[in-house]
C-alpha cells in the first residue's frame, strides 16, 4: 500500500554531508508530496525495508528523523533513478508523467487528489468537475515534482549519510 500524508514544505537536513549537495535539500509542499509518494514506492519495491511507519510519518509532516544511515539512502537513489529511468514504475502506482514546457513532471492521477490544473495553470476542484470533462480539459493533479528535482534530491542522498528534516 502507497503510503501518503499532507505535508508542509520541506527543509531536508544532510547528517555528515560528503559535500555541498549533501547539506540541504528544499522542496514546496506539492512537490514533497509526490516525492513522499515515490519513497513509499521505492519502499514497498525493496519490501517495506527502507523506511518505518514512524519514520514515513515524521517526513510526512515534514518534521523529525528521515533516513539514519549512507546505506539506506544509496538504496533509496538507486530506486528513485530507475523509476525516472522507467516511467512504467511511476504509472503503475497512479502517477502520471506529462512534459510540461520541455519540464518532465510527475503528477498524481485524477483519482488520488482533489485539487486539478490544466495546461494553462488553472485550477479545478476534481468534486465538480465530472471524468467527462476531466479528460475533456486535459485536467491532472496540481500535485506535481519535477524530474530536474527528483534527481536533484538523488544527488542529495547520494552526497549524505542519512538525513533528517525541520
Amino acid at each position: 500500500m502507497i503510503r501518503t500524508l499532507m505535508t508542509a514544505q520541506a527543509h531536508v537536513h544532510g547528517k555528515d554531508p560528503l559535500g555541498e549537495k549533501g547539506q540541504y535539500f528544499v522542496v514546496g509542499p506539492w512537490s514533497w508530496q509526490v516525492l513522499l509518494t515515490l519513497i513509499s514506492i521505492a519502499d514497498m519495491r525493496r519490501g517495506g525495508r527502507l523506511i518505518s511507519d514512524d519514520q514515513f510519518a515524521a517526513l510526512s509532516f515534514s518534521t523529525g528523523p528521515g533516513i539514519e544511515d549512507k546505506v539506506t539512502c544509496n538504496v533509496l537513489a538507486d530506486e528513485l533513478e530507475a523509476m525516472m529511468r522507467k516511467p512504467a514504475i511511476c504509472a503503475e502506482h497512479g502517477l502520471e508523467i506529462s512534459d510540461d514546457a520541455g519540464e518532465v513532471k510527475l503528477h498524481f492521477t485524477a483519482k488520488i487528489f482533489g485539487m486539478l490544473v490544466d495546461d494553462e495553470g488553472r485550477l479545478y476542484s476534481s468534486a465538480r468537475v465530472t471524468p467527462e470533462n476531466t479528460a475533456r480539459l486535459k485536467l491532472r493533479s496540481a500535485h506535481s515534482i519535477s524530474r530536474t528535482e527528483v534527481l536533484e534530491f538523488v544527488g542529495f542522498l547520494r552526497s549524505c549519510n542519512g538525513f533528517s528534516l525541520t
